[in-house]
């Protein structure tokens, strides 16, 4: 499983939380899952509208801008990650 955390994706077992976090601290913060099959993500756009909304709902700027997501999704591609739930 691979995590994507303060921009680059680690194995599951390299993925660490600050203990000062403010997520961690007081308990607010968002996640959407993305699933693909056969190298397509499912239903991306509206993943990350839900994404981006749920963010605007509790005053959250999510560190990813817009412009960058389609960069991301290609590192997956180049890690040959073709089914992912």
């Amino acid at each position: 499983m691979w995590i994507f955390l303060n921009d680059k994706f680690v194995d599951r077992k390299e993925a660490v939380v600050s203990v000062f976090d403010h997520g961690y601290l007081y308990g607010d913060g968002i996640y959407e899952t993305l699933r693909a099959y056969a190298g397509r993500i499912f239903m991306l756009q509206q993943h990350l509208a839900r994404l981006r909304r749920s963010g605007r709902l509790i005053g959250l700027d999510l560190p990813i801008p817009e412009k960058d997501w389609p960069a991301l999704l290609r590192m997956l591609d180049r890690r040959g990650i073709k089914y992912a739930q």
